[in-house]
């Protein structure tokens, strides 16, 4: 099934949070992965890309009001 949709998935950089990205990009979904640490979420986004999966990442600290600013 291909989407037109952008999943935003948060603590993407391994774990669940990369597998429930690595799905919804499998389905087509564009994902974008958010977490906080830059060289885990780098890598993950490589991954992800390298199985044709377009994915995009952002570093991001949820629990920090002035980054979701």
């Amino acid at each position: 099934m291909l989407c037109e949709t952008t999943a935003i998935v948060t603590g993407a950089g391994r774990g669940m949070g990369f597998e429930i990205a690595r799905k919804l990009g499998r389905l087509g979904h564009h994902v974008v992965l958010l977490d906080v640490l830059d060289d885990t979420l780098a890598e993950a986004v490589q991954g992800l890309a390298a199985e044709g999966i377009n994915a995009r990442g952002i570093t991001l600290d949820l629990a920090d009001d002035t980054q979701i600013e």
